[in-house]
C-alpha cells in the first residue's frame, strides 16, 4: 500500500486531503496511485512538495520530495495554518469501499457514520475493526461535520519464502522420519509429510525437503523420498508385516491378488529377521544366510 504527504513551504507536512481544503479550487487525482495529479495550480502553490510513503512486508520506503515551481506572479511563503477542528470521536471501521468508509464512533452512546474516503489519512492497510479519530469542525455529536479521520491501519506482514533442499532420509518411529539434509541440518518429521515417490523406502535413500523461511521441524511441509528400486513387484508396503512362518504353504488367487504375477513367480514376501532378506514364506530358508526360524 502507499500513501501521499503533501510539504508546506515552511516544511509543515499534511494529509492530501488537507491540502484539498485549504486550495478548494486545485483539482488533485491519483492520491491512492503511484501518479499524483494536482491541477488549476495557482501562484501561491509555488513551494509546495509532495512524497510517497510505500508500505510492503512490514517495511517501508519513501521517495524525495517533488516541489511545485510556479513562474511569474508573486510567489507568497504563508505560514499555512492547521484546518480548524473543534473537536474528535475515537471509534473503529464499521466498513469500507472504494469511496467511502463507515465507522462506528463513540459519543456516549455510540453510532455508525458514513465518511469519503478522501477526508481518510489512513497509516498502513484498512481493514474491519481498524481504530480511528474522527476530527469535526462545527457542531458535534451527531450533526457534526467532519473534516479529517485518521485511521490506524495494519502493517503488512513479511510473506514466506520458500525453498527446497536435498538430503539423506532414515526410519526413526512407526510415525516419524529423520533427515539429514545437505547443509547439516539434523530434523525429525512427522511420516504423513513423507512422500515416497517410487521404490522401497530404506535407510540412506535421497530425499528433497521443501520448506518455508528455513529447513526446521515446524518449517517443513513436505518430504519427498526417492526409494530403491525392488526386483519384484510389492504396491502394498505393509506386505513385510504379514506374520507367517517359514515353511508355510501360501494360497492365493492368482485373479484375484493385486502381488499376482502371470509368469508364476509368487510375491508374498517376508522379511529375515536374521539378515533383513526379502524371500517368499514359501520357502524353507532365507536364501541369503539360511536362517530357518529355529
Amino acid at each position: 500500500s502507499l500513501d501521499w504527504t503533501m510539504v508546506s513551504p515552511d516544511g509543515g507536512e499534511y494529509y492530501v486531503q488537507s491540502f484539498q481544503q485549504l486550495y478548494p479550487s486545485a483539482s488533485i487525482s491519483g492520491e491512492y496511485s503511484t501518479t499524483l495529479n494536482v491541477g488549476n495550480v495557482s501562484s501561491d502553490m509555488s513551494g509546495w512538495g509532495a512524497y510517497c510513503t510505500f508500505y510492503y512486508k512490514g517495511q517501508t520506503a519513501r521517495t524525495s520530495t517533488a516541489y511545485i515551481s510556479v513562474s511569474g506572479g508573486s510567489t507568497p511563503q504563508p505560514v499555512v495554518p492547521t484546518p480548524p477542528q473543534t473537536g474528535s470521536f475515537s471509534g473503529y471501521v464499521a466498513d469500507y469501499d472504494y469511496d467511502t468508509v463507515s465507522l462506528y464512533l463513540y459519543d456516549g452512546m455510540g453510532y455508525t457514520t458514513t465518511v469519503g474516503r478522501d477526508i481518510c489519512g489512513i497509516s498502513g492497510e484498512i481493514y474491519v475493526g481498524a481504530p480511528c479519530v474522527a476530527y469535526y469542525d462545527g457542531i458535534g455529536a451527531h450533526g457534526a461535520i467532519f473534516t479529517y479521520v485518521d485511521i490506524t491501519g495494519s502493517t503488512p506482514q513479511p510473506q514466506p519464502s520458500y525453498g527446497s533442499m536435498g538430503g539423506t532420509a532414515y526410519h526413526d518411529t512407526a510415525f516419524t522420519v529423520y533427515l539429514v539434509l545437505q547443509d547439516g541440518t539434523s530434523v525429525t518429521v512427522d511420516g504423513y509429510l513423507c512422500n515416497v515417490v517410487y521404490g522401497d523406502f530404506e535407510d540412506g535413500c535421497s530425499c528433497t525437503a521443501y520448506y518455508t523461511d528455513y529447513p526446521s521441524e515446524g518449517n517443513i511441509y513436505q518430504v519427498d523420498i526417492y526409494g530403491v528400486e525392488s526386483d519384484y513387484y510389492e504396491p502394498d508396503p505393509y506386505w513385510d508385516d504379514v506374520a507367517v512362518d517359514i515353511g508355510d504353504a501360501v494360497s492365493f488367487d492368482p485373479y484375484d491378488d493385486p502381488n499376482y504375477d502371470p509368469i508364476g513367480d509368487e510375491h508374498h514376501r517376508v522379511t529375515c529377521p536374521n539378515c533383513g532378506n526379502h524371500f517368499s514364506p514359501g520357502e524353507i530358508a532365507c536364501p541369503v544366510c539360511g536362517w530357518t526360524g529355529d
